[in-house]
């Protein structure tokens, strides 16, 4: 029974409610990358709680998918800084 409120309340009801707030303060391009982590912080607790080792596969998928999503949390960052960088003003010879 104490199981079950748990995945109710703390992963079910805190989870999405972090997640929702999240997508109301951010655009969700910024926010959906960083889904792809559950994967990584569930073996990495695994590992820490329940002294579960990743093996080598599990461990070199995991950077794979920490590379991953920095490529695309860094390419993110720098296209919206482009996009909002003041324009440039453009002399075309005229001056009427």
């Amino acid at each position: 029974m104490l199981s079950t409120a748990y995945t109710a309340v703390l992963a079910s009801f805190v989870g999405y409610g972090i997640w929702n707030s999240l997508l109301g303060r951010h655009q969700a391009s910024a926010v959906v990358p960083f889904m792809l982590l559950v994967p990584v912080f569930g073996m990495g607790s695994a590992w820490l709680v329940f002294d579960e080792v990743p093996n080598a596969a599990e461990a070199s998928g995991g950077a794979l998918l920490l590379a991953g999503v920095a490529t695309v949390a860094l390419a993110g960052r720098r296209t919206r800084a482009a996009a909002t960088a003041a324009p440039v003003a453009v002399d075309n010879g005229r001056h009427d």
